[in-house]
């Protein structure tokens, strides 16, 4: 059975198992011997005093070699970790530190940017002249304070420094004050229905999701066409209640953008770099719609040409 079971360990390549079927295979010679002799076939005393006496002896020389050998064997797997893990050990703190580099080099750029940048917005405030330039000089800095804010979002998601406070919210409200914010809003046609419940959400990650939402359509949208935003109640497919808020544009010189890289971090179109961006803009809707519980999709051009962004966020928390 010992001779069998050692077979078997051996096909399977398990180290010192050929050692150990020679010694259960010298134990069984060793005994034939002897019992050949007893039986009277081998002619001699010393064939049944020698036989167990070196099949014995050789078969220990064969156990302790399958030993040495499996202990090897341990010896190797054990050095194998100790390596991996230690590789693993300096992987995870170099990137920890790169990770700390990173967010004290955000938290610098931020700090060094945001003071420049509102000396900048008062300097235009008093300046007299045309109004045309001021306007395009204040949209530049609001494009360039938003890649700013958004870059340092995307850090604190990353840090997992995010919290949820979680409050009624009035969402025709929060929306209205995005639009209200927002460069050309008189493209913005909005169609909500006369009674919208209150979300049981986050405020500040609900407004940040719909400014980023608009402005990703007035950026991105052909100019002077219209942006086309619908609120409406929507359970979702697994039953839980609801907000669907869609919003709808048709795309610009950019194109429509790519369904598989959409949603990606820093993706941005190649045509697209014609405008201000960091690509973090829909990358953070949609990390924060999971905050709350929600979900964004993209659909592609239909047959009027309008590529849509559809949010829909749960009317409760679970």
């Amino acid at each position: 059975f010992g001779l069998a079971r050692t077979a078997a360990l051996w096909r399977q390549g398990r180290a010192g198992s050929a050692f150990l079927a020679l010694a259960y295979a010298l134990g069984l010679f060793s005994y034939l011997l002897s019992v050949l002799s007893l039986q009277g076939v081998l002619q001699g005393a010393h064939w049944q005093l020698y036989s167990f006496q070196g099949g014995a002896l050789l078969a220990l020389l064969a156990f302790n070699f399958s030993l040495f050998a499996r202990l090897r064997h341990i010896q190797r797997q054990r050095d194998t970790a100790i390596e991996e893990a230690r590789s693993a050990r300096v992987e995870r703190d170099a990137e920890a530190l790169s990770r700390e580099r990173q967010g004290a080099l955000l938290a610098m750029l931020t700090h060094e940017l945001k003071t420049p940048l509102a000396v900048i917005r008062l300097a235009l405030d008093r300046l007299a002249g045309e109004a045309g330039v001021r306007r395009h000089a204040a949209t530049a800095i609001a494009d360039i304070a938003g890649v700013i804010d958004r870059c340092r979002y995307a850090d604190r998601l990353d840090h997992g420094e995010v919290r949820i406070e979680r409050q009624p919210c009035r969402v025709v409200e929060i929306l209205d004050a995005c639009i209200a914010q927002a460069n050309h809003s008189e493209r913005i046609h909005c169609r909500v229905p006369a009674v919208v419940p209150s979300l049981e959400s986050d405020a500040a990650l609900l407004r940040m999701i719909c400014a980023n939402l608009v402005d990703n359509a007035l950026k991105y949208g052909a100019a002077q066409t219209p942006i086309e935003i619908a609120l409406r109640e929507k359970a979702h497919a697994d039953g839980r209640p609801g907000l669907e808020l869609g919003i709808a544009n048709v795309p610009g010189p950019a194109g429509a953008p790519d369904p598989q890289h959409v949603f990606q971090r820093y993706h941005r179109e190649p045509a697209a770099h014609a405008q201000t961006g960091s690509g973090l803009g829909l990358y953070l809707v949609r990390q924060l719609a999971g905050l709350l519980g929600g979900e964004i999709v993209y659909r592609p051009p239909d047959a009027d040409g309008l590529i849509r962004f559809v949010l829909w966020l749960p009317l409760a928390s679970r």
